[in-house]
């Protein structure tokens, strides 16, 4: 059963070479979007939505991915994403490509193909 709160996701963020990375964690409910996961992200950590890069699964949350519920996008409660703040230039690990739908880690993208 779902929390009133919403789903609790976790979120770790690195700035540039800065360690450890922050950790922080949202309320988010099935019905809202990826969009608004990423706005309470942003919010949380200070940052306006353009400096805050998050990836699942491998591949970047981009604005294509904005309308989709995280229902649809299949995140739940416990899952955590990893993301770079972009006001600094970013240190990847691991180290990401560019693929035709978007940044992904390398070995993501290396299965894919």
């Amino acid at each position: 059963m779902a929390s009133k709160e919403g789903n609790q996701i976790f979120i770790t963020v690195r700035r540039g070479k800065q360690y450890p990375p922050k950790t922080i964690d949202v309320r988010i409910k099935y019905e809202q979007t990826i969009r608004d996961l990423r706005e309470a992200a942003a919010a949380s950590f200070g940052l306006s939505l353009d400096l805050l890069q998050l990836f699942w699964r491998g591949r970047e949350l981009t604005s294509a991915t904005d309308g989709l519920t995280l229902l649809e996008a299949n995140l739940h409660t416990g899952f955590s994403l990893q993301g770079y703040d972009l006001s600094e230039a970013p240190d990847y690990w691991p180290a990401v490509v560019q693929t035709p739908e978007g940044l992904a880690f390398e070995t993501v993208a290396a299965a894919a193909s």
